[in-house]
């Protein structure tokens, strides 16, 4: 069977956004299998394609962002700097596809969470706030 450059790069596309891949990033992966294919590395091409859809069912590819939902590595930055920017993307995920979840890793003490969720409502938004930290005080009892 006999498939078309563009044919198979909307069906890898679409295999992966299926998968919660966002576009963006599933064009990516898509140009570069294609592009494998075209210079003759099947290998590297379509034929590593079903690979890479195992390794996302066993969580070894991880999905870190969707239409809906992302991840954001704070690098240890300012939480405060790091809170407004996952804030902002949650808002447009949430203009967008009606919710939008972002959660932080490896962040610093970001102030009060109030803030945060004024950002949301300030866009007609509800915006919910969680944090963690290390334990700081006394167990009951």
């Amino acid at each position: 069977m006999k498939i078309s450059i563009e044919n198979e790069t909307k069906l890898i596309e679409e295999i992966l956004e299926a998968y919660g891949v966002v576009h963006k990033e599933a064009s990516i992966v898509a140009d570069v299998i294609t592009d494998g294919d075209l210079k003759g590395f099947s290998t590297h091409g379509l034929g590593r394609f079903p690979q890479y859809i195992k390794s996302i069912e066993a969580g070894t590819i991880k999905i870190e962002e969707s239409a809906s939902s992302a991840m954001i590595n704070g690098n240890h930055k300012f939480g405060h700097y790091v809170t407004v920017k996952a804030m902002d993307l949650a808002v447009k995920k949430a203009s967008e596809t009606g919710i939008g979840i972002v959660g932080i890793h490896d962040s610093n003490h970001y102030g009060i969470a109030g803030y945060y969720s004024d950002l949301a409502s300030l866009q007609d938004m509800i915006g919910i706030v969680i944090s963690n930290t290390e334990p700081a005080m006394a167990p009951f009892g």
